[in-house]
């Protein structure tokens, strides 16, 4: 996560992508990398991406945790409405229940 953390830093996507589809393809990629990775295209701006993550997250046999719909619903919140509540349901799809730091953000 050194690494993931230190491209990000220099917004180096394009090598922050590479390191991770290399832990991946080692068996090595975990929750959390996938989190920094998804926090970074979130405060780039680009949920897109970070929706995109959290799908190749699941079809790679991980759950998401409560800091990843966190991250997603503190993007959301920006905007506001029905995109926060997707992310809460979401959430309880995946077997989790709000937070302290959920229900900060929502409010």
């Amino acid at each position: 996560n050194v690494m993931l953390s230190a491209y990000i830093a220099g917004r180096d996507m394009a090598s922050t992508e590479k390191l991770l589809s290399h832990a991946s393809e080692a068996g090595v990629v975990d929750v959390s990398m996938y989190n920094t990775m998804i926090k970074a295209y979130l405060q780039l701006g680009d949920s897109r991406r970070a929706r995109a993550l959290v799908r190749t997250m699941r079809s790679a046999g991980m759950t998401p945790n409560c800091v990843t719909f966190n991250e997603l619903l503190d993007a959301a919140a920006v905007k506001g409405g029905a995109a926060m509540w997707e992310v809460v349901d979401e959430m309880e799809v995946c077997g989790l229940k709000p937070n302290s730091i959920t229900c900060s953000i929502l409010l």
